[in-house]
C-alpha cells in the first residue's frame, strides 16, 4: 500500500502523461489536491493538538 505522498506524486504524474484534455487526467489532478488538502487539514489539527497538549501540561 502507498502513503499519501507516494499517491499523490503519482496521480500528479500520471495526470500529466494523459495531458490537458483527458477527462481522466481532470479528474487525477482533482483527486491530488483533495489528498493534499487533507493531508495539510491533518497536520494543522496534530500541529493544535500538540500545542493543545503542551498548554496542557503547564498548568
Amino acid at each position: 500500500m502507498m502513503n499519501s505522498t507516494a499517491l499523490i506524486i503519482t496521480a500528479r504524474t500520471q495526470a500529466r502523461k494523459l495531458g490537458s484534455m483527458d477527462p481522466r487526467a481532470r479528474r487525477l489532478s482533482r483527486l491530488a489536491a483533495r489528498l493534499e488538502a487533507i493531508l495539510d487539514a491533518q497536520r494543522r489539527l496534530q500541529r493544535r493538538l500538540f500545542n493543545y497538549g503542551a498548554d496542557c501540561r503547564h498548568e
